[in-house]
């Protein structure tokens, strides 16, 4: 018989001080569990810790045109591609040369390729970035960096116009959005 908990604790001593076993065939069916051994008490333990299939987000992230580009405003200006934005934050990704950024708020503008307009002097504050390494079929590393921010400091104007852009260019249930 194996031993089981709903937490990361050993449910003989509940220490915290285990390592982890290779799953047994059966134990496909239990996705979310993971088999371990605890080094305290040497028992072997099936840890199930719940998924929570709630969305804990405070504001929808939507998806976006490929035509809406964000523009980051810095020394040298560059391009980068949405990956998903609300009213409060976005996310956004660009290849390339990567420069550092001096500090943790840039200012962005978003610009739609299909009809040339822009949201110009979104101020972003920066939450996270992560930076990977690809290789492509030339064998020649590339850098990729995505960038996680809050929208600060929106004027009225700004938030309006924010509104008309995601209205416009965001993409519900893998449908394309109305470009017209």
């Amino acid at each position: 018989m194996i031993l089981y908990t709903v937490s990361d604790a050993c449910p003989s001593c509940h220490s915290t001080n285990y390592s982890e076993l290779i799953r047994k065939p059966w134990m496909c069916l239990l996705p979310v569990a993971r088999y371990r051994h605890c080094q305290n008490c040497n028992s072997d333990f099936l840890s199930i810790t719940p998924i929570s299939t709630d969305e804990r987000r405070a504001h929808r992230r939507y998806r976006v045109s490929k035509s809406l580009l964000v523009r980051i405003r810095t020394k040298k200006p560059q391009f980068a591609r949405i990956a998903n934005m609300h009213m409060h934050g976005i996310e956004f990704s660009f290849d390339g040369d990567i420069q550092e950024l001096e500090n943790k708020e840039i200012e962005i503008d978003l610009y739609s390729c299909y009809h040339g307009k822009s949201l110009e002097g979104l101020k972003i504050e920066i939450i996270s970035e992560t930076t990977s390494v690809t290789r492509r079929s030339s064998h020649v590393p590339i850098k990729k960096r995505a960038i996680r921010g809050r929208l600060k400091d929106l004027t009225n104007a700004q938030k309006i116009d924010l509104q008309n852009y995601l209205d416009k260019y965001k993409i519900i249930d893998n449908k394309k959005p109305v470009v017209a």
